[in-house]
């Protein structure tokens, strides 16, 4: 294989949430690690059949990244590896990303063009604790963290998503899937049962806190949702985009197409000064 340039990279957690057992950091106080190109035999890997998209996401992830042998790429905060994929994808093809959306309004079929480093902006500890910080009465910026949900009357212990976290929802989802004739998709009370720590303090296996948040009423699981989206350091991959077709303007998360590890148009020079 080719050798390809390592660059440095900060990940949007700044490494806040990498310590060892005795709680010395893994990362130094910018969260770098390294990344590369992807190889052309990395690249065929993400158009090959019969992988899942998981394992494709590791794959490059292990392979396009360098981290401390104590930091293996699975416990990388989800939003982290998000984050390394797509700054992987910057270095390989260039920021510009077209891809194809329907419109809400119209139904038209609509290609739109972002630049991932301009367009997605980065939220970092930094950002997070001044907002947690603002509120009444201040939070801190820790984990696992508690949220006190009205509904329910009892407060709930939390904790960010990690890598091996987004293989065990997958493997979740597709096996409530086979078993159940319910065409919803069970991926997200998956994912908010496992961000679940305990109730009151008792800790509660899989299945019973996936019990417990299919019984939550909506105000009590949004104010789950929004404590972790609060605290999670990220890219955020929103989009702000405008319907040629009839001028209506959407806000959605940036989708997946072919042409993101694909790109039909590629760029002048070097991606890396983008």
């Amino acid at each position: 294989m080719a050798e390809f340039a390592w660059v440095n990279f900060e990940l949007p957690s700044r490494g806040f949430f990498y310590k060892d057992g005795s709680g010395t950091p893994l990362l130094d106080a910018k969260g770098t690690i390294q990344i590369r190109k992807l190889s052309f035999d990395e690249q065929a890997l993400l158009q090959s059949q019969g992988v899942d998209v998981i394992q494709r996401i590791s794959s490059i992830v292990r392979k396009g990244s360098q981290l401390p042998k104590s930091l293996s790429p699975e416990k990388l905060l989800i939003t982290d590896r998000m984050a390394v994929l797509l700054y992987i994808r910057v270095l390989t093809f260039g920021p510009s990303y077209t891809f194809t959306w329907r419109c809400n309004a119209c139904r038209a079929t609509v290609k739109s063009t972002i630049n991932i480093v301009k367009d997605l902006p980065e939220v970092n500890p930094e950002e997070i604790a001044e907002k947690l910080q603002a509120k009444d009465p201040p939070e801190e910026l820790v984990e696992p963290f508690t949220v006190y949900l009205p509904g329910e009357k009892k407060h709930v212990t939390l904790r960010l998503l990690r890598g091996d976290d987004e293989s065990e929802i997958f493997k979740q989802a597709k096996r409530a899937r086979l078993q159940s004739m319910d065409s919803t998709d069970p991926s997200h009370a998956i994912r908010m049962a496992l961000s679940i720590v305990g109730v009151e303090g008792e800790n509660f296996d899989q299945r019973k806190k996936e019990r417990f948040v299919h019984k939550l009423d909506g105000d009590d699981a949004l104010r789950i949702e929004y404590a972790i989206d609060d605290r999670e350091p990220s890219i955020d991959s929103r989009v702000y985009l405008t319907c040629s077709a009839c001028g209506a303007e959407d806000e959605r998360q940036m989708p997946f197409d072919a042409e993101f590890f694909r790109p039909r148009t590629l760029p002048v020079g070097d991606a890396q000064g983008a």
